[in-house]
């Protein structure tokens, strides 16, 4: 077996994970919260998405820090819990955009049928199918890599449909929000891209450049730890377009979420 080049140790060690991502997401999570004049659900929904991300760098590194690997059936199922959280974020943000009335999120109004359907699409696919055809025609050393890159171009096929074809008809004549979830869907097939890109170089460039294939995909996990709640937050649309202050100085959107948090938990 090879030695591993620097950018691929690199990867590997606890300096990119959990390390590096943690700061990621510690500079998402302070974004959002620098940007105090947007609607108290968003920054919350933000919030919750940075916590996930701390989340999921400690718990998916290889060596776990302070628990080890972890064991036996954990080793995968924690991963793909990860995975699917990760996906199901972005749809579910999406989602409450598509069915808000201004510019705050309702949970509440979350329809979580159509979110796990479209958060296990792609998982079904991939390990339905991509995962039979890779391990029938790929060496075994390979494998991994070409299921992670049919995964991520299916997810980027996935995200760039709905960015072009759904939210358009979803949105149409909101075109604030339209722009906001828009932003939103692309910067996550940016990231997607970047990681397939990354996986590409790992499996067919020639031996000598491909360890920088490793240095290549540092780029979409830090956008993925710690990019996404900091773009949510930033990509709102602006204070001229959401509304004028109420008579107390708070925005008409929290007000509304206010309302809405207090009938859901007083029937």
């Amino acid at each position: 077996m090879s030695a591993l080049g620097p950018c691929e140790s690199f990867y590997a060690s606890a300096v990119q994970q959990p390390w590096l991502l943690w700061a990621a997401a510690l500079v998402g999570w302070a974004v959002v919260i620098v940007l105090r004049d947007r609607p108290r659900s968003i920054r919350w929904f933000a919030s919750g998405c940075a916590v996930l991300a701390m989340l999921d760098a400690w718990l998916t590194a290889s060596d776990v820090l302070g628990l080890g690997a972890l064991p036996g059936v954990l080793g995968t199922t924690v991963p793909l819990f990860f995975v699917l959280a990760g996906d199901l974020r972005v749809f579910l943000f999406l989602d409450l955009v598509a069915v808000s009335e201004n510019r705050a999120l309702r949970i509440a109004r979350a329809r979580w049928g159509r979110i796990l359907a479209l958060t296990m699409l792609v998982p079904g696919i991939a390990f339905g199918l991509v995962k039979r055809l890779v391990d029938s025609l790929v060496a075994p050393e390979l494998a991994g890599r070409m299921l992670f890159l049919g995964y991520e171009l299916l997810f980027l096929a996935l995200i760039l449909i709905i960015r072009q074809r759904v939210l358009p008809r979803q949105l149409a004549g909101r075109d604030p929000l339209r722009s906001w979830a828009g932003s939103v869907a692309g910067f996550v097939a940016a990231y997607y891209g970047l990681w397939a890109l990354a996986d590409l170089w790992i499996l067919f460039a020639p031996t000598a450049i491909r360890d920088l294939g490793f240095a290549l995909r540092v780029l979409p996990n830090a956008l993925y730890y710690g990019g996404l709640s900091a773009w949510i937050v930033w990509r709102w649309p602006s204070r001229a377009e959401s509304g004028q202050p109420t008579a107390h100085g708070r925005r008409a959107d929290d007000l509304a979420y206010d309302s809405t948090l207090i009938g859901a938990t007083h029937p």
